[in-house]
């Protein structure tokens, strides 16, 4: 399948990306993240969505999400603050903008065929919904980034901590022998 929108053509079954100048390199995340927007074009994606359905428990950090737009951004040659094809919703997510056009030339591969986890495909519609029979819920409290934060302040305080007890006991036992270091 062959989908076309603005100067570019997104062939889904050599997934290649094709611009005026020819090929565009993109890494195989940055694909499955365009597919994911064209296909859902002109709907609003939000970030929990594109958290489950393209990195599922892959994803060491929310800020992911931001870096391949961006990365999608650069390769498509799209400025954030006047889109042409990706647009951010902010607080919310992001949509394809740009209108989309879809050629049947060769039998397509869907989002489905990729690679991915926890993807399901609605029976009447051509519209990718994230599976929930998971818990999604417990996955979203490890990615907020107010609970690393705190992880790492208690390793921090952990860390210094001892430190600072060791270094008590060890001038204890000089004023106990006697020995100075000054």
């Amino acid at each position: 399948m062959r989908l076309y929108f603005g100067e570019y053509k997104l062939d889904t079954d050599r997934e290649l990306l094709t611009g005026p100048v020819g090929a565009v390199a993109l890494r195989p995340q940055t694909y499955r993240l365009l597919l994911f927007l064209v296909q859902r074009a002109p709907a609003l994606v939000t970030h929990d969505e594109l958290m489950d359905v393209l990195w599922g428990h892959h994803a060491l950090s929310p800020n992911v999400i931001p870096q391949a737009v961006s990365e999608l951004r650069q390769a498509l040659a799209d400025d954030p603050q006047s889109p042409r094809y990706v647009e951010t919703r902010h607080r919310r997510g992001y949509a394809f903008i740009a209108t989309v056009e879809q050629s049947n030339e060769l039998t397509g591969v869907s989002i489905e065929a990729l690679p991915m986890p926890v993807v399901v495909q609605a029976a009447a519609t051509e519209t990718i919904v994230p599976d929930t029979r998971e818990a999604p819920q417990s996955r979203r409290r490890w990615r907020s980034p107010w609970v690393w934060m705190a992880l790492a302040l208690v390793g921090i305080v952990l860390v210094f901590g001892g430190y600072r007890i060791r270094t008590t006991t060890a001038s204890r036992r000089e004023r106990r022998s006697g020995v100075t270091g000054r």
